[in-house]
């Protein structure tokens, strides 16, 4: 079932079940607004995979196609309580080789969780793009969990923070590399 209307400035298409082999996101809406020269969206999906925790995983997006003497596009991403499991796994019904994904998300990555927002804009000759926080912990071992810091470019990037926290124990460091346009020359740097 699809259901599209019009909204007030644009549409709204609304799908209660998006069902891919027997994996299914739901509640998926796109609301569209275009403008004379871009057209915005807002985009949000629920993933009920794993029942047993109290809130569902929520993928959303948002941003603004523009349409001047060049394409260009920036967005925002949002992945909220969403199990990596849930992700490779429905991904899994899109590849032509499902196997390797279907086996990462059953095995030692199946109690992992993530929550993040990432931000990136591009006119599709060049991208930049912001990671200012990903979250990602172990629902089954307390204590246990990796967080993320990042930008970059096509050309560089910085993790200004990653701190890895398992057995007791906690990693933190920071990097960055960049690259010459031809890539063929990359500078590194590294703090632990």
């Amino acid at each position: 079932e699809i259901y599209i209307d019009r909204s007030e400035k644009g549409f709204i298409c609304f799908i209660p079940q998006l069902i891919a082999g027997d994996d299914f996101l739901t509640a998926l809406q796109l609301i569209c607004v275009p403008h004379n020269k871009s057209l915005d969206f807002n985009f949000e999906a629920y993933d009920y995979s794993h029942y047993e925790v109290e809130n569902p995983g929520k993928v959303s997006a948002a941003g603004s196609l523009l349409f001047e003497d060049k394409l260009f596009l920036q967005t925002s991403v949002s992945l909220e309580n969403t199990f990596i499991s849930g992700i490779l796994q429905y991904a899994s019904n899109f590849v032509k080789n499902p196997e390797g994904l279907v086996n990462l998300s059953q095995g030692f990555l199946s109690p992992y969780i993530v929550s993040l927002d990432l931000f990136a804009s591009t006119d599709f000759s060049s991208l930049s793009y912001n990671l200012p926080y990903a979250v990602v912990a172990n629902t089954e071992k307390d204590g246990e969990m990796l967080l993320l810091s990042l930008d970059g470019n096509e050309t560089s990037i910085q993790v200004s923070r990653l701190d890895v926290t398992a057995m007791g124990q906690q990693l933190s460091s920071s990097f960055s590399a960049d690259t010459d346009k031809n890539y063929k020359d990359v500078f590194f740097s590294a703090n632990f």
